[in-house]
């Protein structure tokens, strides 16, 4: 899958696009390729030096910029299938906590939902669950943040990114009932569960039910 972006610094703006295979991402910036699981870890994946204006904090990800994004999300509307775009504006500055100051949602071009500032949100768990409590009661997201499948990890999660998949484990992850299970099941079968973005679909989609226990 890829999306576009408005990556701005000091030297200027670019406009280039990220591609995600669901696990990690990729983004080419005045001819220089990074890579990264989150939008605030993308480390250079280039020999060539650094151009003008992009530069990196002490441990080698891009900072002082902004990245304007805009991810397609699958939605459902009822019975019928739709299409949302989630337009989210990142900053970066070298030693303070990366957040998002604008977010919106627009569904099949028509709907826009906004979150004032961001809704003071860092994290993409945060902000989606903030515009859930947005959208009507019919509405709902088809995303790996709201899979059956899909849990965070006890220990912890990144800004974006970092969810554990249990696809390959559907019946033992449907039998998790809490915390301590779920940390269990994580241990036992690590080389079974890859990591996912909240934001990506696969065809194993299966939307989480109220009666089905998650760690989100």
């Amino acid at each position: 899958m890829t999306f576009p972006v408005i990556y701005t610094d000091s030297t200027g703006t670019v406009h280039t696009q990220f591609t995600s295979d669901g696990a990690m991402l990729r983004v080419p910036i005045r001819d220089i390729t990074f890579t990264g699981s989150n939008f605030d870890s993308l480390e250079k994946d280039d020999p060539a030096p650094l151009p003008p204006g992009i530069t990196l904090d002490p441990f080698q990800y891009v900072t002082n910029c902004t990245f304007q994004i805009t991810i397609p999300i699958k939605m459902r509307i009822a019975q019928a299938t739709a299409t949302a775009a989630l337009t989210i504006r990142l900053l970066l500055r070298s030693g303070i906590q990366a957040r998002y100051d604008q977010c919106s949602l627009t569904i099949d071009g028509l709907n826009t939902y906004t979150l004032p500032d961001g809704g003071g949100e860092f994290t993409m768990e945060g902000i989606l669950s903030q515009l859930q409590k947005l959208l009507p009661q019919n509405a709902a997201f088809q995303c790996c943040y709201y899979c059956a499948f899909s849990h965070y990890h006890p220990l912890g999660n990144d800004t974006f990114g970092g969810m554990n998949c249990y696809r390959y484990l559907k019946k033992e992850i449907l039998g998790v009932s809490n915390k301590h299970e779920l940390m269990e099941l994580a241990h036992l079968h690590r080389q079974q569960i890859p990591n996912t973005q909240e934001t990506w679909h696969c065809s194993e989609f299966t939307e989480a039910t109220p009666d089905v226990w998650r760690y989100i």
